[in-house]
């Protein structure tokens, strides 16, 4: 196993949790930076929850 896919799975964990709403606002607020401003989300809910600060209504 590489360490991307180690963090890779990390990362998607919390993403995980968040959306399900058992989510850990350190670990979330440590994954934000990584996500990409542009990112496409399938919902607008996870845009706002996973997505850069500026995604989110409160900024």
């Amino acid at each position: 196993m590489q360490l991307a896919d180690f963090l890779a799975g990390i990362a998607r964990k919390i993403a995980s949790d968040e959306l399900n709403g058992r989510g850990d606002p350190t670990l979330t607020a440590l994954l934000r930076p990584y996500v990409e401003g542009d990112s496409m989300w399938s919902d607008e809910r996870s845009g706002v929850l996973l997505g850069p600060f500026s995604a989110s209504p409160t900024g």
